[in-house]
């Protein structure tokens, strides 16, 4: 397969990061991409206009078994994206020994490359269509760094705004939210996906079971109930800084785990050479993030769901 050039067009050096111009580079790069043609319909709605694209000849992340040992490939193309960087630095939890010139051992490197391809499945699983199956809801923890401080600033949200740029999205930011009567206020018959923002120790996950497994009945203020269809029901993500949902296995969570390679002290930007995600990407980023998110569908779609390795996650 030949090798496309990823440097934007210079007339169109950038792409306002608004919903619908993602919307229409996704339905573009879908639309004339051979790789995609399975995907119609993933993407939800389906904008007009034309917008700067590039779709990729091959994935820019490929997994595989070599001798037994899992490791990943990425492409120039996926080598020269800053969201699929972002997600790499968010799975080492050897960056200090590696910081240090300290031997990082093999089943360290895989452990490493399990929690991206946890990652990359959870984004393909979310951007699947509602009636997608099994329905499980995305769970963002922090790992307990090494001094014991949970500061935050890991990540976990930047995996969500991620979620918005493609998907219609009601966002909760949320102390303890499980006694609050019009917690779906804002949900719609179009809503994609939820989030519940820093979700806090204590939150009680049980009474959202039965959204796991039924009609999503809404009762937004000063309006007439209405009931979302399972199969049309949105997807749930949720962040934590602490591990909230202790140590009890609740069969519809979805677990994700971050590193502190990012926290209050050393933010995305400062890793990017201060390009802000989102706002101050140009059309090569925004063609290289809608590719892997492609991508991420299709990992999901061959793999389905993958837990992460388990080391030590905050909790109070």
């Amino acid at each position: 397969m030949k090798s496309n050039n990823i440097s934007p067009d210079a007339n169109n050096s950038t792409v306002r990061a608004t919903p619908d111009t993602v919307t229409r580079f996704l339905d573009t790069v879908r639309e004339a991409n051979p790789r995609l043609q399975s995907l119609n319909g993933a993407w939800g709605r389906t904008t007009g206009g034309i917008t700067p694209w590039m779709p990729l000849d091959e994935p820019m992340i490929r997994f595989t078994y070599d001798d037994g040992i899992l490791q990943c490939h990425k492409t120039q193309a996926g080598r020269s994206c800053h969201y699929l960087q972002f997600l790499t630095n968010v799975s080492n939890f050897t960056w200090r020994k590696e910081e240090d010139d300290m031997r990082v051992t093999n089943i360290e490197l895989q452990q490493n490359v399990r929690h991206l391809l946890s990652k990359l499945c959870a984004i393909g699983y979310l951007l699947q269509p509602k009636h997608a199956r099994p329905a499980l809801a995305v769970t963002a923890v922090d790992a307990r760094p090494v001094d014991g401080q949970i500061n935050g600033g890991s990540g976990k949200s930047i995996f969500g705004q991620a979620l918005q740029c493609l998907l219609p999205t009601v966002l909760i930011r949320c102390k303890d939210v499980s006694d609050d009567y019009y917690i779906w206020n804002d949900v719609t018959d179009d809503t994609r996906l939820v989030i519940f923002d820093d979700i806090r120790p204590g939150f009680q996950f049980q009474p959202f079971f039965q959204y796991m497994a039924r009609d999503w009945e809404i009762n937004p203020k000063g309006g007439r109930r209405f009931l979302i269809p399972h199969d049309r029901a949105p997807k749930i993500y949720l962040t934590s800084a602490t591990h909230a949902f202790g140590d009890i296995v609740f069969p519809s969570l979805w677990r994700i785990i971050f590193s502190d390679f990012y926290s209050i002290d050393r933010r995305p930007s400062d890793t990017f050479d201060d390009i802000l995600f989102f706002r101050e990407w140009d059309a090569c980023q925004w063609t290289l993030f809608c590719n892997l998110m492609a991508d991420c569908i299709l990992i999901y779609r061959q793999r389905g769901v993958i837990e992460p390795p388990c080391p030590t996650i905050s909790k109070i």
